[in-house]
Order: structure tokens, then C-alpha cells, then sequence
């Protein structure tokens, strides 16, 4: 008597990766969802869940590939269904695509991809202040300040975003603009960020001024 074997199950495949991922063992997570890619190639959650494995491991090329990927098949999956899963999906995908190009200093891609993000979410406040740090690196200063700009307005709270605009008002001679921002983010910041003494020692240099 011969058994056929049983074909193997994408759905208990991606569940198995999502385990994995879960108990910080990136590398099985990545054979989990690589099967299931294997399986199901035109599937954008298994190309976004091997991208966070890779991440976590420090693959940050491979990573940023398969966030690629995934928002490639997701812009197509979104047309189809339109719903707000599918789109919601597709944010994160953007999203991480761009934050790992940023790590990579793969900056022009890191502001492309934050623009895609933000033209499908743009009440997005964390992917507007990354945007603004990005175009600080490209030299962009007032592109970067309106970023920064547009992420305090979503999110007063968010400390990074007034040390950016600082940076960039200084690096545009708006100094009435920078201790304002220097002061915001002092007041907001945890204690043991790692800009906090450079952002006290300016601060000073503005204030004997």
C-alpha cells in the first residue's frame, strides 16, 4: 500500500514563522517563511515577516528587499480589495522598507519610500520626523524643518522631532528658532539619550551668546 504524502500547509507554515519570530529565533523564522514563499510567492505578509526576521538578525540588504517585495504585491493586493487591512499592510511595508534603507544610509530610497508611506497614512507622525532626519542627512534643510514641523503638529510629545527641527534651523541661521526646539526637547527627553549632552552643550553656547 502506498501513503500519498500530505502537501505541506502555508497557513501552519506562516503560524510556525510567527512562533519563531515570537521565542527570538529569527533564523528558523526565516526558513519558516521562505517555505511559504516557496509555496505562495505572490503573498505580501510572508515577504514582510521574513523582512522583520532578517532585520533582527542584521540582514538589513535581505530585509529591505523583502519589504520591497512585500510592498510591490501589497500596492497590487490593495488595488484589488481596498480595504483598510490590506492598506494598513501596506503602510507597514513602506514604512520598514524606508527605515531599514535609512540604516543602510540609503537615503534618496529611505525618502522615497517614507513618501509612499505617507501619501497612504499621512497622519504617520513617526515616518514624518524620519523623514525629516533623512533630508537632514541629504542636506535638505528646510525640507527638513517642514518635516519635523508636520511631525510635532501629530505628535507634540515626540522629542526627536524638535531636536531635528533645532538641527535644521541652525544649519539655516534661524537661531531665534533653535533654543525654542533645544529647550522642547530637554524637557521631554528620558534621561540616557544619547543626544541629551551634546543638546545641553549648544543649548549653552546659544545662551551665552
Amino acid at each position: 500500500m502506498s501513503f500519498r504524502r500530505k502537501a505541506p500547509d502555508p497557513a501552519r507554515l506562516f503560524d510556525g514563522g510567527k512562533a519563531a519570530y515570537g521565542s527570538g529565533d529569527f533564523a528558523g523564522a526565516v526558513r519558516y517563511f521562505t517555505r511559504v514563499i516557496e509555496l505562495e510567492p505572490d503573498l505580501p505578509p510572508a515577504y514582510y515577516e521574513r523582512g522583520l526576521a532578517y532585520a533582527r538578525s542584521g540582514r538589513l540588504i535581505e530585509a529591505a528587499a523583502d519589504f520591497e517585495k512585500a510592498a510591490e504585491l501589497g500596492r497590487i493586493v490593495d488595488r484589488r480589495k481596498r480595504g483598510p487591512q490590506s492598506q494598513e499592510q501596506l503602510v507597514r511595508a513602506e514604512y520598514n522598507c524606508a527605515l531599514t534603507y535609512e540604516k543602510l544610509a540609503q537615503h534618496r530610497r529611505a525618502l522615497e519610500h517614507y513618501d509612499l508611506a505617507l501619501q497612504l497614512q499621512p497622519e504617520l507622525s513617526e515616518a514624518w520626523c524620519n523623514r525629516g532626519n533623512v533630508l537632514l542627512q541629504l542636506g535638505e534643510f528646510e525640507r527638513a524643518a517642514e518635516s519635523h514641523t508636520k511631525a510635532i503638529g501629530l505628535d507634540p510629545g515626540d522629542y526627536n522631532a524638535y531636536l531635528g527641527r533645532a538641527i535644521a534651523c541652525k544649519e539655516l541661521g534661524r537661531v531665534d528658532e533653535v533654543v525654542p526646539d533645544l529647550r522642547e526637547y530637554l524637557r521631554l527627553v528620558p534621561p540616557g539619550h544619547p543626544q541629551i549632552e551634546i543638546a545641553r552643550s549648544t543649548l549653552a553656547l546659544y545662551d551665552a551668546l
